[in-house]
Formats: structure tokens, sequence, C-alpha cells
């Protein structure tokens, strides 16, 4: 008899843990299923995705040095330098691009003629989340961070074959909205400055123009 009561209480204790184990996997396969998109959420996602904040650091002697901060906001985009200038772009009606710079006088006014849409412009503004969203077969599912990652990516524009090259990317999703997405960026056409890119507010980034010339 004592044996048996013996046997009976391992058995408990066995089928408790085993609960435990599949409620503790349930758990886990319901946070990752969160954090995963397929490829064409993946797709819809970063193609529509312009509102944002990125703080971008350069690679100097080994360290990043924050340099500005980038708030792209649908059809506008101000650029806040270290040394707080302000550059501001904006979308005319037919796609045209305007800057706008702080002269002498404090009057905002429109710095020279751009040749290219808006949407090329700022794609060279390092609005580069769009460039991944061919990409959903090269990255892989970190089920520890929740996160996508891919070590390497290059991407090439075709309108002036410059090369961009991409490192240690990292985009994060939750309930099937872009919450993450960093990476190290080296561009040819700054001799090969390298630098990070951290972006936040997705979805939230907004400011109000001042009065533009």
């Amino acid at each position: 008899m004592k044996n048996k009561k013996l046997m009976l209480t391992a058995l408990a204790v066995l089928m408790a843990t085993v609960i435990s184990s599949c409620d503790s996997n349930s758990l886990s396969t319901s946070a990752n299923s969160n954090a995963m998109v397929n490829e064409k959420e993946w797709k819809e996602i970063l193609s529509s995705t312009t509102n944002y904040t990125m703080e971008m650091s350069l690679l100097e002697n080994d360290s990043f040095i924050y340099i500005n901060t980038i708030y792209f906001s649908d059809d506008k985009v101000k650029i806040v330098s270290v040394d707080n200038s302000v550059l501001y772009t904006i979308k005319c009606d037919n796609n045209s691009a305007k800057d706008y710079t702080l002269n002498d006088n404090g009057e905002w006014i429109q710095n020279g003629t751009i040749s290219v849409s808006f949407d090329v412009y700022v794609a060279h503004q390092f609005h580069f989340i769009p460039f991944f969203k061919d990409e959903y077969s090269q990255f892989n599912f970190n089920e520890s961070t929740n996160t996508y990652e891919l070590d390497e990516f290059s991407y090439t524009f075709n309108e002036s074959n410059e090369k961009i090259d991409f490192s240690n990317i990292n985009i994060g999703f939750e309930n099937g909205k872009l919450i993450k997405c960093d990476y190290i960026v080296t561009v040819q056409s700054f001799t090969l400055e390298t630098m990070r890119a951290s972006i936040s507010h997705i979805g939230t980034t907004d400011f109000e123009l001042p009065e533009l010339k």
C-alpha cells in the first residue's frame, strides 16, 4: 500500500510538471505569434511605414557618436543636427520636394531646387525601412528576442547606382504593427561612412512646420 501511494504521488508530480511545461510552451508560442508576421504582412507594413523618429550615430574611432535625429511624418521631414541646426523637407502637390533652412535673419527660406521626387529625396535622407520589404525570406526569427534578424544586406539605388550596405538588422512587430527597426548602415557616397540607426515613435511622430517663405 505504501509503495502504491508513492507511485501515485510520483505520477501526480509528473503530470503536474507536464501540464506546467505545456502551459509554459503555450504562453511562449502565443508571445511569439504576436511578434510574427507572414510575408504579405511584412511587405505591406514595411512599404507603408512613413511615420517614425530615427536617431543617427556616426562610427568614429570604434565608437558611435550621435549626429542627428530625423523625424519622418508622412509628407514632411525634420532633421535636427547635433549643433541644433534644423532642415525641413515638405512634399508638394506634384510629389516634388522642397527644403527649408533658417537664414541669418531668422527666416525659413527654400534651400535651392530639388530635381527628384519627394519619395526619392526622402529615401536619400535615410528613409530605408522600405528597402527591406522584399527580403522577408532572408530574415531569421529569433525566439529569444521576438525579432527578425539579418546579418548583412545590400541595396543599390536605380537612379544613381549608389550602393548601401546594411548589417546587424533587427526588426520587431507586435500584433501586426512595426515596433522596432535598428541597423548599421554604410553609405558609399559618404566616403564609406558607417552609421547606426535606431527607430522609435513609430506611427506617433509629428511636428509643426514654422512659417515658410
